[in-house]
This record gives C-alpha cells, sequence and structure tokens, in this order.
C-alpha cells in the first residue's frame, strides 16, 4: 500500500461520513446540508444584528 491508496480510502471515509450526516439532516446530503446551513445563517443574523431576506 502507498501513500495514495491511504488518501483515496479516508476520502471516501469523509464522503460515507458526509452522506450519512446529511442523510439523518433531511432527504439526502445537499438538502440536510442546506438546512443545516440556513441554521447557522439564521443564528449568526442574530449575534451580528443583520438580518436575512
Amino acid at each position: 500500500m502507498n501513500g495514495e491508496d491511504i488518501f483515496s480510502i479516508k476520502r471516501q471515509t469523509q464522503r460515507d461520513d458526509s452522506n450519512a450526516f446529511g442523510t439523518r439532516m433531511g432527504e439526502n446530503y445537499d438538502t440536510g446540508f442546506g438546512a443545516l446551513n440556513e441554521k447557522f445563517k439564521q443564528m449568526y443574523a442574530v449575534e451580528s444584528g443583520n438580518l436575512y431576506e
């Protein structure tokens, strides 16, 4: 096994983790991450005093 194999396995593992997280959050990774991102935007808006339209 060379270094490239280790990195490609690590990338695949991270992708699997991200997809599993996204699936728990919503129908798929995109909607799950999008919903989470909206929550952070709302939290930031409250803290900074900016209102997102």
